[in-house]
């Protein structure tokens, strides 16, 4: 359900198109993803919401000379999910762990390695969802807010004085709930 992609442009002198056949041969070059579901796609350099992709799509990318995108691509689920953060190139991998989907309670929740003093934002995708509450540690702030693009997503930023692994959580709601 999650995958790393990494584009290289190593053309010097000019701008240039890199793709990947999301659903190909990965003998061929492809990634071999299900070409009947789609994929959130996230460029980290850029703090950039690709948008969700089907899987039988080609994912093109025009890259600046000697340019590298690092994007996370994570299967479109049927609940809230973690699509990047902004601490590591790998986007989740290695500051979160014990990632957690409460479907009775509509809670998402996990925990975060915080270095001391430095915040680390956490971006989701809400697939049809709304956060309603979301709480975090003691001593760790925790600010969560829709990113501002209108496309379902949102950002938890989570910060400590003292280095520390933080359990946080999200409550959800569907749109419908609030009736």
């Amino acid at each position: 359900q999650w995958h790393q992609l990494v584009f290289y442009n190593t053309e010097r002198g000019k701008e240039t198109a890199v793709s990947v056949d999301l659903a190909g041969n990965t003998a061929e070059g492809g990634l071999g993803l299900d070409p009947a579901k789609s994929y959130h796609v996230h460029d980290f350099w850029n703090d950039h919401y690709v948008g969700a992709l089907r899987g039988s799509g080609v994912l093109a990318q025009f890259l600046r000379p000697n340019e590298t995108r690092m994007m996370s691509v994570h299967e479109v689920l049927s609940r809230p999910q973690v699509i990047s953060t902004d601490r590591h190139v790998m986007q989740g991998l290695l500051e979160l762990d014990k990632l957690t989907w409460d479907a009775a309670a509509r809670v998402l929740s996990g925990t975060v390695r915080l270095p001391a003093g430095d915040p680390v934002t956490i971006t989701m995708a809400t697939n049809g969802f709304e956060a309603v509450e979301c709480t975090a540690d003691d001593a760790v702030g925790a600010t969560l807010v829709a990113s501002g693009t209108g496309e379902g997503l949102i950002k938890l930023r989570l910060a400590a004085d003292d280095g520390r692994v933080a359990k946080w959580q999200i409550g959800f709601q569907k749109p419908a709930d609030k009736q």
